[in-house]
C-alpha cells in the first residue's frame, strides 16, 4: 500500500509564498471596505489557531487538525498558535505556545521559534 494514500500520512508542504499571498487577499478587501465606510486603515486582525483536545479526561489526544482559517492565512500545522496581522503595514506575528521541557517526552520534538520564523517574514 502506498503511504501517500493514508488519511495518517502528512500532507505535502505548501510553500510560505502562498499563505503570504492570501494573507494580502485578506489585506485587500478588508482595507478596501475599511476605506469605502470611510474608517482608518488601522487596526490587528487578530487570529486563534486550533488547540490539542483529550478524550473523556484521559491521556488520549485525538488527532489534531489546524483551524481552517488560521492555516489558510499561516500555514501552522501545530496546535496552540494564534497570529495576528497588522492592517496598516501588512505585518504579520506568530504567538507561539511556551512548553515546558516535559512536553517532548510524550509528544516529541519541540519546535524553536526559528522553525517558524520564516511565516511570518515571508
Amino acid at each position: 500500500m502506498d503511504s501517500s494514500s493514508s488519511s495518517l500520512y502528512p500532507p505535502p508542504a505548501v510553500p510560505m509564498k502562498l499563505h503570504f499571498e492570501n494573507r494580502e487577499k485578506l489585506l485587500k478587501h478588508l482595507r478596501e471596505n475599511l476605506y469605502s465606510s470611510s474608517r482608518p486603515l488601522h487596526g490587528f486582525v487578530l487570529l486563534q489557531g486550533g488547540h490539542e483536545q483529550t478524550r473523556y479526561c484521559t491521556d488520549h489526544e485525538d488527532l489534531f487538525r489546524q483551524e481552517s482559517y488560521f492555516a489558510y492565512l499561516f500555514g501552522v500545522r501545530e496546535p496552540g498558535f494564534y497570529g495576528a496581522i497588522d492592517v496598516a503595514t501588512g505585518k504579520s506575528i506568530l504567538f507561539a505556545p511556551r512548553l515546558p521541557a516535559e512536553y517532548a517526552v510524550w509528544m516529541g520534538e519541540i519546535k524553536s521559534s526559528s522553525y517558524f520564523e520564516g511565516i511570518e517574514k515571508f
